[in-house]
């Protein structure tokens, strides 16, 4: 039950009016007001792995919500598949609207987000993206709200990582030449310069290409310390792939868009001793605790499909229950659903605490990740775990124990 994340006195409230609302139409044989809301997708394409992943969050959250007594409403989803194509992505968002969409999930991808802000703001609804992370998505209009992290906080991590955890002092930056490749490349640049690391050399992947034999011949060529890669899954994984194929011995740093179904699978040992982020979310596969809601995310995700979540489902997931939560504590007009996102508070979804900020965005932080035989570790929770066996070994050694 959404009652057991939602804290505060005043979203209780709420919830036991909106179930009291629920019981009166039972009782009295009426059906509860059905609420449209569309999802802008890209299903096929090249950022299909993110789209189709969010889809399926989206239809666990809509079967949860549904079997829930807690929301006053009937919800039903339009999609729409995007193909990958921003110009796309606006059109449909103004489709669904005329169909009566109070409110759409969508941008996945910041360039289809940028376009479908336009819409946002001229249409006057809310648009929630799950994944669209640039930086300068923030507060690009008062109707586009996120609950995935800025592109910022993940450079600002990875920049750091680099220069204290690395060391690296001459940096490769390879990246895909679209809206989060540039934005990803420009901004870790800068923040490597305010690290006092100058020597950062950003080269384009050329999307369309067979290979990537010239740009990271280019790349090595500056003999770095370091080759970052901003970049989506599928191309990450080729340069990747490519790098070892040469033999390439510095250190390989990438972004969270690598967390795709299967990526680490199909990129093999060219993904070993990788570093990248990640942005919150908890299945407690790793042995950690798992609350309420997140259980019941992985056991219903698995119930129907059969394996477990990925990050981009977990995204999902929580934008669908956002705006349902929103849209029943709030009402059913437009500017209703801008009030209740502003006004969210106590929630937490899959991917924690949900608390917009002026600019639309949350305060979420991205974790470092290193893939090394074959799996995927915490990258401070591992150094924390050598310093705490280290300082055992020590107190062991000072003891005189054999």
């Amino acid at each position: 039950m959404i009652a057991s994340h939602i804290a505060g006195g005043k979203v209780m409230k709420r919830l036991v009016i909106a179930s009291f609302v629920i019981s009166m139409l039972v009782t009295l044989g009426c059906k509860p007001k059905e609420i449209v809301i569309g999802a802008i997708l890209p299903e096929s394409g090249e950022a299909a792995l993110y789209g189709q992943a969010v889809k399926e969050g989206i239809m666990v959250a809509e079967a949860y919500v549904k079997s829930s007594q807690d929301y006053p409403y009937r919800f039903r989803v339009i999609y729409r598949d995007t193909k990958s194509q921003p110009d796309a992505a606006a059109e449909l968002m103004n489709d669904v609207i005329k169909e009566g969409a109070l409110a759409v999930i969508g941008g996945v991808t910041s360039s289809e987000a940028f376009k479908m802000a336009e819409i946002a703001a001229k249409r006057t609804r809310v648009l929630l993206s799950p994944t669209a992370s640039h930086a300068k998505l923030s507060g690009i209009n008062p109707y586009f709200f996120r609950i995935y992290p800025s592109d910022q906080q993940e450079v600002i991590r990875m920049a750091k990582h680099t220069a204290e955890i690395v060391g690296a002092t001459k940096i490769a930056i390879l990246y895909q030449n679209n809206e989060y490749g540039d934005g990803v490349a420009e901004n870790y640049a800068l923040e490597l310069k305010k690290l006092g690391i100058l020597n950062a050399q950003k080269i384009v992947l050329p999307t369309d290409a067979e290979s990537f034999s010239d740009p990271i011949s280019e790349a090595l060529a500056l003999n770095p310390d370091a080759v970052f890669i901003a970049a989506y899954s599928d191309i990450t994984i080729r340069v990747l792939q490519d790098l070892k194929a040469v033999r390439y011995k510095g250190t390989v740093l990438t972004t969270s868009a690598i967390n795709t179904p299967g990526a680490f699978a199909r990129a093999g040992e060219s993904a070993e001793n990788i570093y990248y982020c990640k942005p919150p979310f908890e299945t407690g596969q790793d042995g950690g605790e798992k609350s309420h809601i997140v259980d019941v995310f992985t056991k219903k995700y698995e119930e129907q499909f059969g394996k477990m979540p990925d990050v981009f489902a977990a995204y999902g997931f929580d934008s669908f229950l956002v705006l349902a939560t929103a849209i029943s504590q709030s009402g059913t007009y437009p500017e209703d659903v801008y009030k209740g996102l502003k006004g969210l508070q106590g929630f937490t979804g899959v991917t924690g605490p949900v608390v917009f900020n002026t600019y639309g965005d949350v305060n979420k932080f991205p974790r470092i990740y290193w893939y090394t035989q074959g799996q995927e570790v915490d990258y401070m929770e591992y150094r924390k775990n050598e310093r705490d066996r280290i300082l055992k070994e020590i107190e062991r050694l000072r003891s005189g124990q054999n």
